[in-house]
């Protein structure tokens, strides 16, 4: 038994109801930066951010596996009172937002870091992620995933590396949509609607027979 569906409504739930602090006014003595964001035209999950960095990040704080270069929080400082006083949220900067470039480049993730560390005006090219609920159920007797995999112990979960040719996931690919299949670099953060320690969740890929995974992914 194999089957999507594209909308996971938990993880809908959590990124609506994630706690963000209170917006102080200008008249409070708190100085929000200068910041202009666009959302690219072909992709409405992809916008870019430009912000003067100054002696640091405004409270963000990126975290990376491999080449997965990803928003971990966005903190209580003057970037999130930005985040605050946006109407769409197509710019708001969201936990798990992926980095794909800086100042218009790009690289693998430590080379991002790179170009982050350094000073002046940053343009962040940010992409939101989209949340796929994924129902998996092994033929007897077969235990192969079929991915690569590694663990994270923040936000990210397990993220697939990489999808083999045989294996439990690479069926379920086969019988998807090419919108809805499993790739590099997706993460999953939850089995059969909990959310679990990034270990405990690679145990239970490891041996259960039939369950739900909750996963983000990017393009």
């Amino acid at each position: 038994m194999l089957s999507c569906l594209c909308t996971d409504a938990e993880a809908d739930n959590h990124e609506a109801n994630m706690d963000t602090p209170t917006a102080h006014g200008a008249d409070q003595g708190v100085t929000i930066p200068r910041v202009t964001a666009k959302v690219d035209e072909v992709n409405a999950n992809v916008y870019t951010v430009t912000f003067e960095k100054g002696r640091g990040l405004h409270g963000l704080r990126l975290s990376h596996v491999e080449d997965l270069l990803v928003i971990e929080d966005v903190g209580s400082g003057t970037l999130s009172q930005w985040n605050d006083s946006q109407k769409d949220d197509a710019t708001v900067i969201q936990p798990m937002d992926r980095v794909i470039a800086v100042n218009s480049q790009k690289g693998s993730a430590e080379e991002l870091m790179d170009l982050v560390n350094e000073g002046g005006t940053i343009t962040l090219m940010l992409e939101h992620p989209r949340y796929l609920s994924v129902e998996l159920k092994r033929k007897k007797g077969d235990k192969m995933l079929g991915v690569e995999v590694t663990t994270h112990e923040g936000g990210l979960g397990v993220v697939i590396l990489g999808v083999q040719d045989n294996g439990l996931f690479p069926t379920y690919n086969s019988n998807a949509e090419p919108e809805l299949q499993i790739k590099a670099y997706s993460s999953i953060y939850a089995i059969n609607g909990k959310r679990w320690p990034s270990v405990t969740l690679l145990r239970m890929l490891q041996k259960l027979d039939e369950f739900k995974i909750s996963m983000r992914t990017w393009s």
